[in-house]
C-alpha cells in the first residue's frame, strides 16, 4: 500500500480544503475508472487502483485543477465554488 503525502498534494492542486480535494480525486478516479477499458494494463499500472493513480498525478503535479464561480441564472453568482480536473 502506498502512502500519499496529503499536504503534497494539496499544495500542488492548489486546493486547500480537504473536503473539496476528495471530491476532485473521485471525479478523477471516475473518470479512469470509466476510461480503464480502452486502455492497456501497460498504461495503467499493473493492477494500480484507479484512486492510487489519482493520488498519484495530483501528488506529481501532472494534474491541474481549476477553481471557478457558479453562475446562477439572471447573471448572478454565488459563493458556491465549482471545479474541474483537468
Amino acid at each position: 500500500m502506498k502512502f500519499f503525502d496529503v499536504d503534497k498534494i494539496k499544495k500542488n492542486s492548489g486546493v486547500s480544503n480537504k473536503y473539496l480535494l476528495t471530491t476532485v480525486v473521485a471525479a478523477r478516479a471516475r473518470s479512469l475508472s470509466e476510461d480503464r477499458g480502452s486502455r492497456t494494463l501497460e498504461e495503467t499500472g499493473k493492477g494500480e487502483k484507479v484512486i492510487s493513480i489519482a493520488l498519484s498525478e495530483l501528488e506529481s503535479d501532472k494534474l491541474s485543477v481549476k477553481m471557478g464561480v457558479v453562475e446562477e441564472e439572471g447573471g448572478s453568482s454565488s459563493d458556491e465554488e465549482s471545479g474541474s480536473v483537468e
